[in-house]
């Protein structure tokens, strides 16, 4: 009887038509009752070793995070054990307050551009004073507009400048 080359963990899914190889699935175990499956295709990763080394790295990564999910479980649980809390009680109460201090998302150049325009135009701005305002923010925007303001440097600032410069 010929030995199979795949253990437990791995089973080889073969073609119908012609019983060639097409993928290898990776079992990882069960986490809360759910088995941890996931296929790896010989399509993507071209040849029968890249799919198994894909597929032994995915079975490695999701067991380190389940010891870390554990770890962290017994740590939380070590934490509030002198205050005899229970720690469902402690997530409701932390996420009652992410809830009541919820952070907005943060804005995209361009929303904040258009925020700044409301605020002026509010603030009763001239005509005149606008549109030089918006004429400028639009500019920018043509390079900025889709980043997350907290991401944008003065490097990034100083790079446009140049640009429109060189112009």
């Amino acid at each position: 009887m010929k030995k199979s080359k795949f253990s437990h963990e791995f089973r080889p899914i073969h073609s119908p038509k012609d019983g060639a190889l097409l993928s290898i699935e990776a079992y990882a175990g069960r986490i809360h009752g759910r088995k941890m499956r996931r296929r790896f295709k010989l399509s993507v990763y071209g040849d029968e070793r890249w799919v198994r080394k894909a597929a032994e790295t995915w079975i490695r990564e999701v067991r380190e995070q389940q010891f870390d999910n554990q770890q962290t479980f017994t740590e939380a649980f070590k934490l509030i054990e002198p205050y005899k809390l229970n720690l469902f009680d402690v997530v409701r109460q932390y996420m009652a307050n992410v809830e009541k201090y919820k952070l907005a998302e943060p804005w995209t150049f361009r929303q904040a551009a258009n925020a700044v325009l409301d605020f002026k135009q509010a603030n009763k701005k001239s005509a005149h004073y606008l549109r030089g305002l918006k004429g400028y923010l639009s500019t920018i925007s043509l390079a900025l507009g889709e980043r997350i303001c907290d991401d944008i440097k003065v490097e990034h600032l100083e790079e446009f400048l140049r640009s429109m410069l060189s112009f």
